[in-house]
C-alpha cells in the first residue's frame, strides 16, 4: 500500500486518468451509472486521505484557527476530488438536511475535546452548503462534557442558530451516567446477550459527521477512535467495557452505520501528531491511527492500568471486520496523502 503526495490538480487529473482507464472509485465518488461489470471486477476501496502540516506543532494559539481550516480544506478537495468546498459538500450533504456533529468533548485530558476551530469551521462550511445553523445539532453524551468546555456559549459555537444534544448527566462518578429514557429511541437493538437504545436524536436527524480523537485510552481499549465513538450514542456503554468485541454490534445498528457521511479525525496536536484523517471507514480509520499510537502510553492513572491493555485488533477491530463494518485490508485501503505547509 502506497502512500500518494499529490497536489490537489495532479489528483483531479488521476481521477480522470483512473476513470478512462476504468478503475473503480469509491462509493462517494463513482460516477452515477457507472456499470455492473466494473463493480464486479473489483471490491470498492476505502478512501483515506491524511493531511498534515508540520507548522501546527509551533504555530501559537491565535494561529492555529486558520491553519486547521487550511488543512481541513485540502482533505476535503483531495477526498471528494471537486475543485471547491461548496462542490465538495454536495457529495456529502444536501441542502436542507438535518446534520448531526458527533463530537469528542472529553476535556479530563490535556489534549482537551474536538477542536472548536475545527468544529467552527465544519459548521460554517455546511452552513455556506445550504444547511442552516438551526437544522445543525453538536452530539454528545454528557452535558457536563461540554459545559465544562464552555461549549454552551456563543464565543464557542459562533454559528446562530445550532443546537446541542446531551442524553445523559454525569453524576459525577466513573460510569455513573444518569440517563432519562426519553432520551433514547423507543426501539432496541442486540447488544450480545443484552438490548440497547440509541439516543433518539439520531433517527431526528438526515445524516452526521464524526468527529473522534486520535489518542490512547485508558480502560483496557488502548486508544479511543471512531468505532468507539459510539459509545457515547447508545443506553449501555458501560455493558462493552471488558466486551470489546460488542463493538461489532453497537456499529451496525442501522440508524448509526446507515446516516455517516465523513468521519473527520482530529490527529491535531494530538499524541505528537500534526494533522487529519478524512474518511468514511471507521475501522480503515481506526488503523492508521493504531500504527500511529501503538506503544504508547496513555500518559494516565498507573502502569498497571497501562498493562492491562489487550491488542486492539484481537480485541475487536477484526471482530468489526468480520461483520462487514469495515477493511482492515491494506490492498482495499487507498490512502492519499496530503501536506499542508
Amino acid at each position: 500500500m502506497s502512500i500518494k503526495d499529490l497536489s490537489r490538480r495532479d489528483f483531479i487529473r488521476s481521477l480522470a486518468t483512473g476513470a478512462a482507464a476504468g478503475i473503480l472509485l469509491p462509493s462517494v465518488l463513482r460516477p452515477k451509472g457507472a456499470g455492473a461489470l466494473a463493480a464486479e471486477a473489483a471490491p470498492a476501496k476505502s478512501r483515506i486521505v491524511i493531511a498534515t502540516s508540520d507548522s501546527v506543532k509551533t504555530l501559537a494559539k491565535d494561529a492555529l484557527g486558520p491553519k486547521v481550516k487550511e488543512i481541513f480544506d485540502k482533505a476535503l478537495l483531495a477526498y471528494t476530488g471537486k475543485e471547491d468546498a461548496k462542490a465538495a459538500w454536495g457529495e456529502i450533504v444536501k441542502p436542507g438536511e438535518k446534520i448531526g456533529l458527533q463530537v469528542n468533548g472529553c476535556h479530563s485530558r490535556a489534549e482537551g475535546p474536538t477542536k472548536l476551530e475545527l468544529l467552527n469551521h465544519v459548521i460554517e462550511s455546511l452552513v455556506a452548503a445550504g444547511i442552516p445553523g438551526q437544522n445543525l445539532v453538536v452530539i454528545e453524551r454528557d452535558s457536563n462534557q461540554l459545559d465544562g468546555n464552555g461549549w454552551f456559549t456563543a464565543d464557542y459555537v459562533k454559528t446562530p442558530g445550532v443546537r446541542f444534544w446531551c442524553h445523559t448527566s454525569d453524576g459525577g462518578g466513573e460510569g455513573d451516567y444518569r440517563r432519562s429514557a426519553s432520551n433514547f429511541s423507543e426501539k432496541e437493538y442486540p447488544l450480545g446477550t443484552a438490548k440497547t437504545r440509541v439516543a433518539k436524536i439520531f433517527d431526528e436527524i438526515d445524516g452526521y459527521i464524526q468527529f473522534p480523537h486520535l489518542r490512547p485510552h485508558l480502560l483496557g481499549f488502548h486508544f479511543s477512535g471512531a468505532m468507539k465513538l459510539h459509545q457515547g450514542a447508545h443506553m449501555l456503554p458501560e455493558a462493552i467495557h471488558g466486551q470489546w468485541a460488542l463493538l461489532a454490534d453497537l456499529n451496525k445498528i442501522p440508524v448509526l452505520k446507515d446516516k455517516l457521511r465523513l468521519i473527520v479525525y482530529d490527529g491535531i496536536n494530538r499524541s505528537g501528531y500534526n494533522g487529519l484523517f478524512l474518511g468514511k471507514d471507521g475501522l480503515a480509520l481506526d488503523n492508521q491511527a493504531w500504527k500511529l499510537l501503538k506503544g504508547k502510553t496513555t500518559g494516565g492513572k498507573s502502569k498497571a492500568l497501562r498493562l492491562k491493555a489487550k491488542d486492539p485488533m484481537e480485541l475487536w477491530m477484526k471482530p468489526c471486520e468480520k461483520a462487514g463494518l469495515g477493511t482492515l485490508d491494506p490492498a482495499l485501503t487507498e490512502l492519499i496523502a496530503v501536506k499542508v505547509p
